[in-house]
């Protein structure tokens, strides 16, 4: 079973930008999947988990699908990867309709439309 993590940070701005583009750079990639050097274990462990969830991501998710679409599918993930809080940096604000639906699935949102970001509580 895994073990939860209080919170991960799934940066939608970047995914977008690599889902889009053909194939990975080794730049990308690099930043993406290198590993976390001289960090506590903790620390190793949440990058590993961030990791972990952005290559199944990048499996999932399309910069072909709505945003809600992927943001509900990246929840899902999140979820079974056993994480509680999803911090989303966004390029843009989402419209309220497709808020109220990410609501319905999780059981908190916070919206902080100064910064582009989204925590939502699973």
């Amino acid at each position: 079973m895994k073990k939860p993590s209080s919170s991960v940070v799934f940066d939608y701005t970047s995914f977008l930008g690599v889902s889009s583009q053909q194939k990975w750079t080794f730049v990308d990639a690099f930043h993406h999947l290198s590993s976390p050097g001289d960090e506590d274990e903790q620390q190793a462990d949440q990058y590993e988990l961030e990791s972990r969830l952005w290559r199944k991501a990048q499996n999932v998710l399309s910069s072909r699908k709505s945003d809600e679409c992927n943001l509900l599918a990246l929840m899902a993930i999140a979820r079974a990867e056993g994480v509680e809080e999803l911090k989303l940096l966004m390029p843009y604000d989402l419209e309220p309709d497709q808020l109220s639906s990410i609501r319905e699935h999780s059981r908190d949102i916070i919206n902080d439309r100064e910064h582009d970001e989204l925590l939502i509580t699973l």
